[in-house]
């Protein structure tokens, strides 16, 4: 483990989540903090912190991407229902033999 500052802005999130940024005394205000201010504090990050962040970078765009061809399939099943209620409803298919129903 390290201390140092980084660029990343993970690394400054997770300083927030564990408490290194807490204020003292009035928490009701936060506090500004300066480039100067920022470069005292000691923000542990792992050796291997910045191949880690670029791993979980990489899964969450694989996630945001399947995602969005889950949605876009979804959309195309909606769409495909719809029409074959219509096609039924409307006679252009025959629903009493479907699936080997006989009426």
């Amino acid at each position: 483990m390290r201390w140092r500052v980084s660029d990343n802005p993970h690394w400054l999130r997770y300083a927030t989540a564990t408490g290194i940024f807490e204020a003292e005394g009035n928490l009701t205000t936060i506090a500004h903090l300066t480039g100067e201010q920022l470069a005292e504090y000691r923000i542990p990050i792992p050796e291997d912190g910045d191949r880690r962040v670029t791993e979980i970078a990489s899964e969450i765009a694989y996630i945001r991407e399947t995602e969005r061809k889950m949605l876009a399939a979804n959309e195309l099943v909606a769409e495909r229902r719809q029409a074959l209620i219509t096609a039924a409803v409307t006679g252009q298919i025959d629903v009493t033999t479907a699936g080997g129903v006989a009426v």
